[in-house]
């Protein structure tokens, strides 16, 4: 059966890749996803026997780049930004602690940063709050 372009449905932000989960458009499939083109993996895919096998499987996530990162360079990235929030958020905590910044300040600093680098803000302004409460406790001890 031939397909044609009109009856692809490209990615988008509602819409995202089932086998890569872009959105930018830059991949397309037909309506059972037995034909997926997926612009990361540089191949046409049956959709539904790719999630299979992702389901036994660790499926792997791409980098910035859109190349796939194998399970070792996953945790090696995560150990890295765990390791940079941590740093920035007790450097943070100090400024705070020590008076010379306000914990509103230092939270808008925080998110900023985070965007900037783009890690997760959520989280590490939890940790900025554990860590702050932390030493609160100390100090009054």
């Amino acid at each position: 059966m031939t397909q044609k372009a009109s009856d692809l449905i490209p990615s988008s932000p509602d819409n995202p890749c089932p086998v890569c989960e872009k959105e930018d458009g830059a991949c397309a499939w037909n309506s059972d996803q037995t034909m997926t083109f997926c612009d990361t993996v540089k191949q046409m895919v049956n959709a539904n026997e790719y999630q299979a096998d992702i389901e036994t499987s660790q499926k792997p996530k791409p980098n910035k780049n859109g190349k796939f990162r194998s399970p070792r360079e996953q945790e090696r990235a995560v150990t890295s930004a765990t390791v940079h929030i941590q740093n920035k958020v007790q450097k943070l905590a100090i400024e705070v602690l020590e008076g010379r910044e306000s914990e509103a300040a230092v939270g808008v600093t925080l998110a900023e940063w985070c965007k900037e680098h783009r890690h997760d803000k959520f989280a590490a302004s939890r940790l900025l709050k554990e860590r702050l409460e932390a030493g609160k406790k100390y100090r009054a001890d």
